[in-house]
C-alpha cells in the first residue's frame, strides 16, 4: 500500500530518523534547520 507524502508527517518522520540514528529528535530538527538555512 502506498501513502501520500504529507507535510503533517514530518514530525513522525523526524522521530523515526532520530530513533534509527540513535540521536535525539531535537538534534535531527537542528540539523534539518541548519541544512534549510544553507540551501535558502
Amino acid at each position: 500500500m502506498r501513502y501520500n507524502n504529507e507535510p503533517a508527517y514530518l514530525v513522525e518522520i523526524a522521530k523515526e530518523i532520530a530513533k534509527y540514528r540513535g540521536q535525539t529528535y531535537e538534534h535531527i530538527c537542528n540539523i534539518t534547520f541548519e541544512n534549510y538555512i544553507k540551501i535558502f
